[in-house]
Formats: C-alpha cells, sequence, structure tokens
C-alpha cells in the first residue's frame, strides 16, 4: 500500500463532522468515565478502589480533553489521530472491563461507541478494522470474567450489535458520499459543455499565483484572462434552431480548451461566453494562447446536416503580473477588451 493510499485510509470522510462528534462524544464520555467510577467506589463495589478512581481521572480528563481539542482544532489535527482517538476509547473500554472486574452489559456496550463513531466518520476499511478491535476487547472482556457459556451469548449478541451498527453507518456514509460528489459535480461542471463553472474560475482565480516571478525571455509573470464569444450567436440561433445554437457552443467549448495550455481552466460563464485563465502565464503567452484559440475556431467551421457552418469569436483578454488578483478587476478589464473587439468587427483578440 502506498503512502498515498494510506494517507486516504486515515484522514475522515469530514473532519468538521468527525470533530464535533468527537468533542461530543470525548466530554461525555469523560464524565460517564469519572463519575460511574466515583459512585462505584462510594457503593464499594469489588475491584473499585481509590487507586481505579484515580486511574478514572486521568482517563476521563484524557477523553474530554482530546475530545475538545477535535472540536477546536479539526483542520490541524495529524491524520493517524483520528484512527488513534477511536483505539485509545476501545482500550479505554479493556482498561474499564479488566481493570474494575465488569463484565456487566453496560460495560460491554462500551464497545460499541468506538465502532459508531468509525462507521460514521472513517473510511469503510478502517471503520470495520475499529470494529474487529472493539469485539477483540469484548472478547478479551467478556471471556476473562464470565462462564464460558455466559460468555458466549454476550459476545455473540454484542458482535451482533456492532456489526449491524458498522455496516448501516458504512452504506448510509457511501450514500451521503455520492450524493456529495454528484452535487459537487453538479457546481463545477457546466451540463451542456463539460467545462467548468463560473465557480471553478472563481476558485482557479484566488489561487492563482505565479511559481516564477521572472521569466528566462525577462517578461513577468502573472495571471491571463481570456473571454471568448461566439459572434452573432443570436443569429445561428434563428437560422438553424437552438439545438444548432447548443451544438456550437459545445463545438467551441471543444475547441478552445484543446487551444489552450493544459494548466489552462476553460469555463462557460454565460448564455455563449468562455472563459480562460492562464495562470504563471507572461503577458506573450496569455496573447498566443489568444490567437491560437481564435485560428482554431475560424479554420474548424461547425458540422452537422447543414454542412459545415462557419464560426468565429471574438476574444477579450487581459493580463495581471504578480500574484493572485482580483476576480472582479480581472473579468471587469478582459470584458471591456470583449466588448471593444465585438464593436470593432468582430473576429478579433483585442487586448486590455
Amino acid at each position: 500500500m502506498d503512502r498515498m493510499t494510506m494517507e486516504r485510509l486515515l484522514e475522515p470522510r469530514d473532519r468538521v463532522a468527525a470533530a464535533r462528534t468527537l468533542g461530543i462524544a470525548g466530554l461525555t464520555a469523560g464524565v460517564v468515565t469519572i463519575t460511574v467510577e466515583l459512585v462505584a467506589v462510594a457503593a464499594g463495589r469489588v475491584g473499585s478502589t481509590e487507586a481505579t478512581l484515580a486511574q478514572a481521572l486521568v482517563i476521563g480528563a484524557t477523553l474530554a480533553g482530546a475530545g475538545l481539542t477535535f472540536w477546536a482544532i479539526p483542520q490541524h489535527m495529524p491524520r493517524s489521530s483520528w484512527v488513534g482517538i477511536a483505539v485509545f476509547g476501545i482500550l479505554v473500554v479493556l482498561w474499564a472491563g479488566l481493570g474494575t472486574r465488569d463484565a456487566s452489559a453496560a460495560g460491554q456496550m462500551g464497545v460499541v461507541y468506538p465502532a459508531v463513531y468509525a462507521g460514521a466518520h472513517l473510511r469503510p476499511v478502517v471503520a470495520w478494522v475499529v470494529s474487529g478491535l472493539s469485539l477483540l476487547v469484548n472478547a478479551a472482556v467478556v471471556f476473562t470474567l464470565l462462564p464460558l457459556r455466559l460468555a458466549l451469548a454476550d459476545f455473540f449478541v454484542v458482535s451482533a450489535a456492532v456489526a449491524m451498527v458498522t455496516l448501516v453507518l458504512v452504506e448510509a456514509g457511501r450514500h451521503q458520499d455520492a450524493l456529495t460528489a454528484r452535487l459537487a459535480e453538479l457546481a463545477t461542471t457546466d451540463p451542456l459543455t463539460g467545462l467548468g463553472t463560473r465557480r471553478v474560475l472563481e476558485d482557479a482565480i484566488a489561487h492563482a499565483a505565479p511559481s516564477r516571478p521572472v521569466p528566462a525571455h525577462g517578461s513577468v509573470a502573472g495571471t491571463g484572462l481570456l473571454l471568448v464569444d461566439l459572434d452573432r450567436f443570436g443569429v445561428l440561433n434563428e437560422l438553424y434552431g437552438h439545438p444548432v445554437g447548443d451544438a456550437a457552443l459545445v463545438h467551441v467549448g471543444a475547441l478552445v480548451t484543446g487551444a489552450v495550455p493544459a494548466g489552462a481552466t476553460v469555463a462557460r460563464i454565460g448564455g455563449d461566453e468562455i472563459a480562460v485563465l492562464l495562470p504563471d502565464s507572461t503577458r506573450a503567452q496569455v496573447r498566443a494562447a489568444a490567437g491560437a484559440v481564435l485560428d482554431t475556431v475560424l479554420g474548424a467551421p461547425l458540422p452537422g446536416d447543414h454542412g459545415g457552418i462557419p464560426v468565429s469569436v471574438s476574444i477579450g483578454m487581459t493580463h495581471r503580473a504578480g500574484g493572485a488578483p482580483d476576480f472582479a478587476e480581472l473579468y471587469a478589464a478582459a470584458d471591456a477588451a470583449l466588448y471593444r473587439a465585438k464593436a470593432e468587427g468582430r473576429g478579433r483578440v483585442v487586448v486590455s
């Protein structure tokens, strides 16, 4: 198993949600651990002494502190800690069972809680491993403290409960992850052209920053934006119908994607407007990409039942040197250049 696969397995499905569960569970478990042992010592239960109470105080405080720490800083917790906290909870159950010689139903149910957390928030493989460890601990407690017949009965009941809870939560998690992935796809992919959406463009601009401030040929690197607009798109729809207009958008989107560098972000941000973000590029490189888009579209008529339909685009281009630019500023400059390209006769690139 490579390192990336291992890191993904250790990472919870959602850090914030997992941290909230751990915060509540840790605080609750800490209070319960201390309170139960305090009552047991006061009632004179066999196996409960001042020493076990002191241990309960330490363990309870650790559980509460760990839960609150996860709640406060989920994004800074090491990957291994999300699994480690479940294992720690299982060891607490082992201590509570063997240390106080408590094999009651209440004590055995403690193994369910790590399984619930793991099934709800950890990856399926890890969730089943945690559940397996929980059952091993339960087996160690009941087969050590109970007669064989009672131990077998209790172990069977608890195992069925842990397995059912884990299965239900893991499958629910799979369904939720599938829905989340679908929603993310809808939010980031234009359904007609398959290009990115405006959200994708804005995110890309927010993270755009040149890796080389001064390229070899002396120009300053920065971020470029092209706004590509189909010329006379309304006329195309009127002459050939909206299905052909849609086909033209798909056609031009594919041509634009093929004409720009691999690191570019291509997004449909309006009816017939396509944006191309070119991070870590010089002004000359952005201008060259705009020219490539223009020439590619002009040289590739839209195929179909009507024969090759010529299409052209107008392109507004802008470039900002340095770090990540403001989206509104970059878009306004490119849009002004696009307006000029349209006003000057279409089928051209205008640089802002």
